[in-house]
């Protein structure tokens, strides 16, 4: 009686176990079935961004062919407004500037020129150079002072001789340590 016992609680438990069995099927199909649309859909992209990646190089191709590139035709009449007489300078790396762009000037500044010279050097045989000016702005309390610093530059014996103007405490920057405190 016991042992029938056990033999009904064991082929319940191995019926219950078999339909949690075949559910966990159905569920590995769907999801084989998913990861496998989801490498369709992967290798359909990359088929599409090789193909847009082509498409891209051949138009570059197309464009850097000079005989291939569509001339305005001179027979429509075309609005003068719309036309550029002037042509574009042909771009020199080796010509540096800044764009065009002005620079910003601080009228309301106090200006002062300070003369600055090698110190410690005999300069009796040396060539003059040039002046090489070093912008600075400093803080006094309620106004501001750009100090330009005209830093004398002289050649003697292959080397140049140049005297020092102050350090600025930010790399760069043509302001003053009294900003910092400011």
């Amino acid at each position: 009686m016991l042992l029938q016992r056990q033999l009904e609680v064991s082929q319940a438990t191995i019926d219950s176990l078999n339909g949690t069995i075949s559910e966990l099927r159905f569920t590995v199909e769907d999801l084989k079935k998913t990861v496998k649309s989801l490498e369709q859909a992967l290798k359909d992209k990359g088929v599409e961004t090789a193909r847009v990646r082509k498409a891209l190089k051949n138009v570059a191709a197309i464009m850097e062919k000079h005989s291939e590139r569509q001339q305005p035709s001179h027979d429509d009449p075309i609005d003068e407004e719309f036309t550029s007489t002037k042509e574009k300078p042909k771009y020199d790396p080796k010509a540096r500037g800044n764009n065009g762009a002005k620079r910003l000037e601080h009228m309301e500044c106090e200006e002062r020129v300070i003369m600055v010279s090698p110190s410690g050097e005999d300069l009796t045989e040396a060539r003059f150079i040039r002046f090489q000016d070093s912008v600075r702005y400093r803080v006094i309390p309620m106004k501001v002072v750009k100090e330009i610093y005209r830093v004398a530059l002289y050649s003697k014996n292959g080397t140049i001789i140049r005297g020092n103007a102050p350090a600025a405490p930010l790399q760069n920057s043509c302001f003053d340590g009294s900003f910092i405190a400011f």
